[in-house]
């Protein structure tokens, strides 16, 4: 259902989001995403999030709201997160679930996405 990537030299996290989430799920997203942060900050760095939400249907109500709070966790704060999907709608919901902690943008393409985050 997700799988993270870290990258220590740049603080880049990576996180691919796929299928349907419970509220259990996205506890055990919750953690993960808290370990991977810890990692960056132990590098000095701090953290920039990618997501790659090509294969990620829209979610449930329940489990938006469950994401909103989190992109209010300070685990969660990052300098810059991207999001790529070729779905409008899939990036519409991803804005509303960062819309209320983050600096935050939306690309159709991984690679743009990239740059963006990584650029100074």
């Amino acid at each position: 259902m997700h799988a993270i990537a870290t990258d220590l030299e740049t603080g880049l996290i990576q996180i691919d989001v796929k299928g349907f989430w419970t509220l259990d799920h996205v506890e055990a997203f919750a953690s993960d995403v808290r370990e991977a942060a810890r990692q960056v900050m132990k590098a000095g760095k701090r953290q920039v999030i990618l997501y790659d939400y090509t294969g990620a249907p829209i979610q449930a109500a329940a489990v938006v709201a469950a994401l909103q709070a989190l992109a209010q966790d300070n685990a969660f704060r990052s300098r810059k997160v991207a999001l790529y999907t070729g779905s409008p709608l899939a990036r519409r919901q991803a804005k509303t679930i960062a819309a209320h902690g983050h600096s935050m943008q939306a690309f159709e393409h991984r690679d743009v996405a990239i740059a963006w985050l990584l650029a100074a």
